[in-house]
């Protein structure tokens, strides 16, 4: 069974939010989470962070993108 990607765009789509709202959420720079949702920029420990704590998963998920 394949499961559907996780990736921030997917999870903007979902809560109905625009990348700069989720980054002012949770405290990075617009640019930092739109360059990752380009696929120009991958994702940090730190963002990973900000992401887990605000969506509720774990770290490790961010990070293993």
């Amino acid at each position: 069974m394949t499961r559907p990607a996780i990736h921030p765009v997917n999870e903007l789509e979902e809560l109905n939010m625009a990348a700069s709202q989720l980054a002012k959420d949770l405290g990075i720079p617009a640019n930092r989470l739109t360059e990752i949702i380009r696929g120009r920029r991958g994702i940090t420990a730190d963002t990973a962070l900000h992401l887990a704590c605000w969506l509720g998963t774990a770290p490790d998920l961010w990070m293993n993108l």
